[in-house]
């Protein structure tokens, strides 16, 4: 399923476009078991290893990104015959997992098999929704995937290259493949919905007919620097070649099936709820993203909740960078002589015998004069709107060039990295770059997003940020989008995982509440390290916030509640500090992607109630840069393995009270 997709989205749509189906060589053999007689640990150590194993054939696409390279000529296999092999692993591995001995494993082997257990039952849990009888959208669809193969499939040797053009000429295939599955879908009843069709074919449209020279199949190419010029231009003529003979006509074909076929026939509703057992699947999928088992109405009453919390901080900077400013020292000193002068004296002892007999001092008389009322403030109605309207007023809160976008993002993310040691003691071993999102998908794709590094660093880890539409993006929300996608958000969690000894398979998982939980979470403690430099960044940060709240609300309400996309758009730009823009585009992810966007607030909330717990019971001995070590350690573990982690963690330090 699409949750297995890693959360960030550019791995995301490498990871589903396995998921869709099962992957390349040997995703149809079976997976040996370890012995029965093998010791707990042993055990464990080879049903990790042989999970992950499974994980790559199954995504050969993904296994590239991290860097395993002995798929490179392949993509993933969409055909019944060999997802129901991998589902028949799957079992087989969860059986044996369950079986384990758990009093024989230590503490930290412990997470490890309740992690594994965990992803194993989600894998066959979500599988009710038949996601690839319905796989068309602007987030993961193959016309995203695709052509970001040369980004990560890098050419080292002349057997990279080969690789590369047997993966391109893979291509044609593949897409018959997935069309044939979508014509399944038609049959069945398994239709995408129209708004999002429209975005697939707007992409597609961008992608086929722009000249071949200027494709990504060929434009993200990089050759090894020390091929010589005659040499390299042969291997770029080789994958012009294939991009223009195999590739484009390929992806041109499937537009066209999009366009006459599939789109006339796609859904008006936009909720998951109109597709055949739609109900089972968005359960399915809130446990998935969340790790809870939370009804639909109990999440949008979270999700109200949580925005009146965050309105009322929103507020407070609101007002306060509205008031009038306060006076100068000098007019305060001449305002309270005034005031000293207008105070009657004090009565003398005659005209306090006075007052005894009913004649009153003239101060009595003649009350001295009231002060003068507070000035107005210099706004109507509400104070966040009116904020937020003198923002978006501000031609200074919109970058006037990518560059200078850029150039702030970068700014924060070396302002943050400076004051990662006051809360950490692991720090990412890999730096992040931060470049533009191309052209040829930045306007389905959403704000910004992160590409971790692979394993044998030969490339960067990377914050991409949209550089679209810059009159749609004010600087004063970038700052926590850099703390939520770089550091201390994602690109540090994953550092510390990736760089942890543990099983492969955890080291690079991605369950959803964990991941964009901590990112979410990553943006409040920002502000308790004093990142935001500025009242309207944090009213930005706040916004973002109450955004992450609203998507509880409007999730529920397009897959749960029948409400239309007008509905959800007018929403969140009521609720939060999106511009119309950006919630379009936010809704229609939201279509796409039903339940995911569940996963930000719930997890955050998470995270500070096993914070605030241990804060309670250690107290004085509570020590924040240690206890985020604790809690990053063990990869992104499922929630209710993250509380087994936490109450470990505590009972530690009673331990050591108390031997």
């Amino acid at each position: 399923m699409k949750s297995r997709a890693v959360s960030l989205i550019l791995a995301a749509a490498l990871l589903w476009a396995g998921c869709a189906g099962t992957g390349g060589a040997g995703s149809k053999g079976r997976i040996e078991l370890p012995d029965a007689e093998a010791p707990p640990a042993e055990g464990l150590a080879a049903l990790a290893d042989a999970w992950w194993e499974a994980s790559m054939r199954r995504s050969p696409t993904w296994a590239t990104s991290l860097g395993d390279r002995r798929f490179d000529a392949l993509l993933p296999d969409l055909s019944d015959a060999s997802r129901e092999a991998f589902h028949a692993q799957v079992r087989r591995l969860l059986d044996a997992a369950r079986a384990l001995d758990v009093e024989a494993l230590d503490a930290s082997a412990r997470v490890t098999r309740d992690a594994l257990v965990s992803t194993l039952e989600r894998e066959l849990q979500s599988e009710v929704c038949s996601p690839w009888l319905w796989d068309v959208d602007q987030l993961t669809g193959p016309q995203v995937w695709l052509p970001q193969i040369p980004g990560y499939h890098t050419v080292r040797s002349d057997a990279d290259l080969g690789t590369l053009l047997k993966r391109y000429a893979a291509i044609p295939g593949y897409l018959a493949a997935h069309r044939a599955q979508l014509e399944r879908g038609l049959a069945q009843g398994y239709q995408a919905p129209r708004v999002i069709v429209e975005r697939v074919l707007a992409q597609l449209d961008r992608l086929v007919d722009a000249p071949a020279a200027g494709s990504p199949f060929l434009v993200l190419l990089r050759l090894p620097v020390g091929w010589h010029n005659a040499k390299a231009e042969a291997a770029r003529a080789q994958v012009a070649q294939a991009v223009t003979t195999q590739v484009l006509p390929a992806l041109r074909a499937y537009r066209d099936f999009i366009r006459t076929l599939y789109l006339p026939r796609a859904r008006s509703s936009i909720g998951v709820d109109g597709l055949p057992d739609g109900a089972a699947c968005y359960a399915a999928l809130i446990r998935d993203h969340t790790g809870t088992t939370l009804a639909p109405d109990a999440i949008h009453e979270l999700g109200m909740a949580e925005l009146s919390s965050i309105h009322a901080e929103m507020r407070a900077i609101a007002l306060a960078e509205l008031s009038p400013p306060p006076p100068p020292p000098k007019a305060k000193k001449a305002k309270k002589k005034a005031r000293r002068a207008r105070k009657p004296k004090k009565a003398s002892r005659r005209k306090r015998k006075g007052e005894a007999t009913g004649r009153g001092s003239k101060a009595e008389e003649e009350p001295a004069a009231a002060e003068a009322p507070a000035p107005a403030p210099a706004f109507e109605g509400d104070p966040i709107a009116a904020y937020r309207a003198r923002l978006e007023a501000d031609p200074t809160s919109y970058a006037r060039s990518e560059d200078e976008l850029l150039a702030f993002a970068r700014q924060a993310v070396a302002r943050a990295e400076s004051k990662l040691p006051l809360a950490f003691r692991r720090l990412p071993r890999v730096p992040v770059e931060v470049r533009a999102i191309e052209p040829f998908r930045a306007d389905e794709a959403p704000a910004a997003y992160y590409y971790g590094a692979p394993d044998d660093h030969s490339r960067p880890a990377v914050y991409y940020v949209n550089t679209s539409h810059l009159e749609e993006r004010p600087l004063y929300h970038q700052e926590a989008l850099a703390f939520h996608e770089a550091v201390p958000g994602h690109h540090l969690q994953i550092s510390v995982a990736a760089a942890a000894d543990l099983p492969a398979f955890q080291r690079h998982m991605r369950h959803t509440a964990f991941t964009e939980g901590w990112a979410l979470y990553a943006e409040r403690l920002a502000g308790e390290l004093a990142l935001y430099s500025s009242p309207a960044s944090r009213f930005g940060a706040l916004g973002y916030q109450a955004w992450r709240a609203a998507r509880l609300v409007v999730d529920v309400g397009i897959h749960a509640r029948g409400w239309t996309r007008d509905q959800a758009t007018r929403f969140l730009v009521d609720n939060t500090t999106l511009t119309p823009h950006e919630a379009g585009a936010e809704v229609d992810r939201y279509i796409a992607w039903p339940a995911q966007a569940l996963s930000y607030t719930i997890g955050r909330m998470h995270f500070e109630r096993l914070r605030r717990q241990a804060e309670s019971e250690l107290c004085v001995r509570f020590d924040l840069p240690r206890f985020h070590e604790e809690i990053l350690r063990y990869g992104a573990v499922p929630p209710e393995v993250l509380d087994g982690v936490v109450d470990r963690y505590i009972q530690g330090f009673y331990e050591e009270i108390i031997p």
